[in-house]
């Protein structure tokens, strides 16, 4: 088992093929996992504790963390890559506390679907 909670609460995040990031009330970095770092360039080092601005310069995370609001199922283009995003406020006592962001590369989903799509053309 694990030395503490937190060191397999991060083991978790890390295996996850969905990135997540979460930022605090300020909009510092608190959580940003392995497939995060991947799909955003960013090593986790050079993330956590920094404000999510200067590391992802049009991160949409920080509107949901002005509104309160969710965004889900929304398309983002990284570099060359489309990813899904889900973006959720966090409470804590009633009281807004935070964000957080789960993201899924579907570059390779749509390179599959253009094919289908072009092949559907070639049988008609």
């Amino acid at each position: 088992m694990p030395e503490s909670d937190c060191e397999f609460f991060e083991i978790i995040l890390d295996s996850l093929s969905s990135g997540i990031v979460a930022i605090d009330r300020e909009g510092d970095v608190v959580v940003f996992n392995s497939t995060a770092s991947r799909i955003l360039g960013v090593p986790k080092p050079e993330a956590l504790g920094k404000k999510l601005l200067a590391i992802v310069p049009n991160a949409r995370l920080i509107n949901v963390l002005r509104t309160g609001e969710p965004e889900v199922s929304l398309p983002d283009v990284i570099e060359s890559r489309t990813v899904m995003t889900n973006r959720s406020p966090i409470f804590r006592n009633g009281k807004l506390a935070g964000a957080v962001a789960n993201f899924y590369d579907i570059t390779e989903m749509n390179r599959i679907s253009r094919e289908l799509d072009s092949t559907k053309g070639l049988v008609r």
